[in-house]
């Protein structure tokens, strides 16, 4: 019976769905920059949130021609800046995908496709959530 569970869960994407379950933001990474925030002054948070989903589409886009133009030393140094821009939001696995591009091969195009896919997905996630956090700080 077990077995046919797992065959099931297999076939239909469960693994899959649930590994979607991760959080796409580390909530008590932003908790911590709240302690940065002095008094009377604009909310940080507010700030970064703003900074990061004005600035991703164009990252994503140069990441994209990057790999297009086969130019590796761009594409990594854009993935290098969005991992940490993203790491400091609490954007966990969107910095884990990054440092993956960093790392990977200049000649596996189709990872490197894949990985970029996989980014973008994970930013879709991250983006509302982000937004939520903005929207609950004003």
């Amino acid at each position: 019976m077990n077995q046919a569970i797992t065959q099931f869960a297999f076939a239909t994407g469960l693994p899959r769905v649930l590994g979607d379950l991760e959080p796409a933001v580390d909530l008590a990474t932003l908790a911590t920059l709240e302690e940065l925030q002095e008094e009377g002054e604009p909310n940080l948070i507010v700030e970064l949130i703003d900074l990061f989903l004005a600035d991703v589409p164009c990252r994503l886009s140069a990441l994209r021609a990057s790999l297009v133009l086969e130019n590796y030393p761009a594409l990594k140094r854009g993935a290098h800046s969005l991992r940490g821009s993203s790491g400091s939001l609490g954007a966990l696995r969107t910095s884990a995908l990054c440092e993956e591009i960093e790392m990977e091969p200049a000649d596996a195009f189709a990872s490197l496709a894949a990985l970029l896919t996989s980014l973008e997905a994970e930013l879709a996630r991250v983006f509302p959530v982000l937004q939520a956090q903005r929207l609950l700080r004003l």
